[in-house]
């Protein structure tokens, strides 16, 4: 929580500095070893964390016994993975993989989530997530229950997961409702604390669960819209003097 505050603190002295912050309890770091040893730090101190040695050997415990999730890719979507089915995914990529500890204590993802600055305003202008790139997506299921504890109401969950991200990224037709928005829209079961149907410019790309969106779309600044044609995607062009970022 001293790490919490100071950077609450030096948030409060530098408005002009645009963060987020996520509510997971799992983390995300590299599983890759070399020399019988995790090339990260931080993989080593969560082994050590969670009562392991932090050595190749340890992780490999570690995956058995459940500690360290491996992100596998299954049925088309990132999951965590345990056991000796996750033990052979990492070994199958030369233990070059993502995995997850579950070591974020919740009184620091809650004070960041909530606080305040003296005029009223977020410290953390964003709850953000890693979607699927890290299976740890639970803006919706923790963000409401943040409404629930009425940590937050409504409103805030809103503007600090749909409408600031818009402002800071520069996407002034999105994050709000309002004549000439696009018709992106997310409907969520409050009582599940579960989304169950999500459009984006007027097309359902999901509904209860199943992904039936088609085409990708790239945010861009105007410098970047050639190379995002040439890959075969959409540019979505952003003015950054018309963002956040600039204010």
């Amino acid at each position: 929580m001293i790490e919490t505050e100071e950077a609450i603190t030096a948030l409060i002295a530098n408005p002009r500095i645009r963060s987020e912050s996520y509510l997971s309890p799992i983390n995300g770091t590299s599983a890759k070893c070399s020399d019988g040893v995790p090339e990260s730090l931080v993989t080593r101190k969560c082994l050590t964390t969670g009562g392991y040695a932090p050595t190749e050997a340890g992780m490999e415990k570690a995956i058995l016994g459940g500690w360290a999730q491996i992100n596998v890719e299954a049925g088309g979507q990132m999951v965590l993975g345990v056991g000796p089915e996750a033990v052979d995914f990492w070994r199958s990529r030369g233990t070059d993989t993502t995995v997850g500890f579950d070591v974020n204590p919740p009184e620091p993802r809650l004070r960041l989530a909530t606080a305040k600055r003296p005029d009223g305003s977020f410290v953390v202008d964003c709850i953000s997530t890693d979607g699927g790139g890290i299976p740890r997506n639970v803006i919706v299921d923790m963000g409401l229950s943040l409404v629930r504890l009425k940590a937050l109401s409504l409103q805030e969950f809103i503007i600090k997961t749909s409408y600031k991200p818009a402002q800071i990224l520069g996407l002034v037709n999105k994050g709000h409702f309002s004549s000439g928005a696009d018709a992106d829209v997310t409907v969520v079961d409050i009582e599940r604390q579960r989304p169950v149907m999500a459009i984006a410019n007027g097309q359902v790309i999901m509904y209860k669960g199943y992904v039936c969106g088609k085409g990708c779309s790239m945010v861009t600044t105007s410098a970047g819209v050639g190379n995002v044609k040439k890959a075969g995607l959409t540019p979505l062009v952003v003015d950054f003097a018309k963002s956040a970022f600039y204010p």
